[in-house]
């Protein structure tokens, strides 16, 4: 029984709970710009920011059911400058953002 429970709370450790596709265009339209897949583990990040004019967020299933995606102005996740956020598969979020990182909602 230890045994499972350190291999799941490896596997907890890496969750890839979301693919994020981003786009040059508002509404998710215009030249794709290159994807991520990851979850909390990605930390703040700041990919395509400056370029990116809306990111759909699209689910990699179950494992990402105390997740949820949170958009910021800022370029360093100040929780005063969230601008959207979502958790639903094959939400797209236009918006001119500066950073975005995975929220695990149970801690």
């Amino acid at each position: 029984m230890a045994r499972f429970l350190v291999c799941l709370a490896v596997a907890v450790g890496f969750t890839d709970a979301y693919k994020f596709t981003f786009y040059g265009g508002l509404q998710c339209r215009g030249a794709r710009l290159g994807e991520i897949i990851g979850g909390p583990g990605l930390g703040c990040r700041t990919d395509f920011r400056g370029v990116a004019s809306a990111v759909i967020v699209e689910s990699t299933g179950p494992v990402d059911d105390p997740f949820t995606v949170v958009l910021y102005s800022s370029n360093d996740c100040n929780p005063d400058t969230i601008i959207a956020n979502g958790d639903e598969d094959d939400l797209c979020l236009t918006a001119n953002f500066g950073s975005y990182e995975v929220w695990n909602l149970f801690d």
